[in-house]
């Protein structure tokens, strides 16, 4: 219901609903090639289904896992609020859709630990950030985050090594595969062309305000966060800490893809959602005062409401 009234909201703030043209990846720009796709209401219903499921998907990993200290439907609230923080956040674009495919790939990152036959999930893993990285060239940058993860999660296996680069190179190579077949490998080669480096940061007059406002807001609130996470690190289990070291090395590589002079559209902002939720909802979970989480969650609120009413006016 709560991301149903969001994709709502955005319905009627939002000035454009057509799918992300820029800098297309080939897996992107074949769901933008179906039909329908520029329709607003389809891409509210897409909207509001993956960011639905995501959300769910998101808090049942960190139940199965114990990745917080207790058990709550919080983290699914919350996922849903800073994954439309931003009214562009939900619309046609290729975060949208690798934030589902994170998912999956931080569920297998979990199974890693301690696990007797993890080659088959080395595979997957960095299959699906390879598929992430044709819906999004940058996020092929998560597969450092991966490598880390390793380190953090298992003994070093060079046979761990050696699979994962041959998930990672797999869709890559089926992907070249059928270019060439089709004789269009020049096309896929502009994909990803070097001359597309831009500025880091070109915010518009329109939005630099309430965009401006909600880094601010968030990035304190992710710092109280990690404070107390350092505070109470040592009274989890080591499976709890492990699991939370790999969020936060999946919020530095998000933060970096996010600064790479790629492309300039807010929307890669949205890649953070999965572990700043994390973060915040231990953040919450973790104050013993009510009255203390409820305000900032009303202020979180707050600064939703804020971005939206600015987009209309």
């Amino acid at each position: 219901m709560v991301t149903a009234a969001i994709c709502i909201a955005t319905f009627y703030s939002n000035k454009s609903f057509a799918p992300y043209s820029a800098y297309e990846m080939p897996l992107f720009d074949l769901i933008t090639k179906i039909p329908g796709t520029a329709n607003h209401w389809v891409v509210i219903t897409v909207a509001w289904l993956l960011i639905t499921a995501q959300a769910l998907h998101f808090n049942k990993i960190i139940i199965d896992y114990e990745v917080l200290y207790k058990a709550s439907n919080l983290p699914s609230l919350i996922y849903v609020v800073v994954a439309s923080l931003i009214p562009v956040f939900i619309g046609f674009h290729p975060v949208l859709f690798v934030n589902s495919i994170l998912l999956f790939a931080l569920e297998r990152i979990f199974r890693l630990y301690k696990n007797p036959a993890p080659l088959m999930l080395d595979f997957d893993i960095c299959f699906l950030i390879s598929l992430a990285s044709l819906f999004y060239l940058p996020c092929i940058l998560l597969a450092f985050f991966f490598f880390i993860s390793l380190v953090v999660l298992r003994s070093f296996s060079w046979r761990d090594w050696l699979v994962s680069f041959m998930g990672l190179i797999t869709p890559w190579f089926l992907l070249f595969t059928i270019f060439y077949i089709i004789d269009e490998t020049p096309q896929l080669f502009s994909s990803f062309s070097i001359t597309r480096l831009q500025a880091v940061i070109n915010i518009n007059a329109g939005a630099a305000h309430p965009v401006l406002y909600t880094l601010i807001a968030v990035g304190v609130l992710l710092l109280l966060s990690l404070n107390k996470l350092r505070v109470n690190y040592y009274k989890n289990v080591i499976r709890t800490r492990s699991f939370q070291v790999v969020v936060l090395f999946m919020l530095v590589f998000s933060i970096l893809i996010i600064i790479i002079p790629y492309e300039k559209a807010l929307f890669r902002f949205a890649l953070t959602s999965i572990p700043a939720s994390l973060f915040i909802s231990y953040y919450f979970l973790a104050s013993k005062k009510v009255w203390y989480y409820e305000t900032l969650f009303v202020l979180l609120v707050f600064i939703w409401c804020y971005n939206y009413y600015m987009q209309l006016s």
